[in-house]
């Protein structure tokens, strides 16, 4: 396949102009220096337990002399709101018993059945707590709702596939 001409010139114009970037001589490179700051590193601040506090400046003062205007405002920074860890429990599997929907939890070591009316060993419903620091208090169709005692914080366990009843 033969290239039409106006490309040919345009490879030929292209690879000439790479090379001669390549070997030419820029002066403004040349005359870049980079200085090291003549300003002295701030000090280090130390910790306090004062609560944190960011300065603000104008940065476009007014224009007469005369008026006054403050050049720093303290303004405080609120502390990051209370978390909760990872939810510890993970949910095995569900089955259904007389058109009620039974969900196994664990946490790696011991398992728990969920659910209001069964008669099984270790059942846990609304109120009750299967490892420390976290109790059961909501059971919906595609989540559990758990709160972390400490904080009350709340996370949910998604339920995914275990909505409806098999057929």
């Amino acid at each position: 396949m033969k290239l039409p001409r106006y490309l040919q010139v345009a490879l030929v114009l292209t690879a000439g102009l790479a090379l001669w970037s390549q070997f030419s001589s820029d002066e403004t490179q040349e005359s870049v220096h980079l200085r090291a700051p003549t300003t002295r590193p701030a000090p280090a601040v130390k910790p306090s337990a004062e609560p944190l506090t960011t300065v603000r400046r104008d940065l476009f003062p007014p224009h007469n002399e005369h008026e006054e205007s403050p050049e720093t405002v303290a303004v405080e920074v609120a502390p990051p709101p209370p978390s909760a860890p990872p939810l510890p429990l993970q949910v095995l599997g569900a089955w259904w018993e007389q058109r009620q929907r039974i969900i196994i939890l664990t946490d790696g070591q011991e398992t728990w059945p969920v659910c209001e009316r069964c008669r099984a060993d270790g059942k846990i419903w609304l109120g009750d707590s299967p490892v420390s620091g976290w109790t059961l208090t909501g059971v919906a169709n595609d989540y559990l709702q758990f709160e972390w005692t400490a904080t009350h914080m709340h996370q949910r366990l998604s339920l995914e596939e275990l909505t409806s009843e098999p057929q």
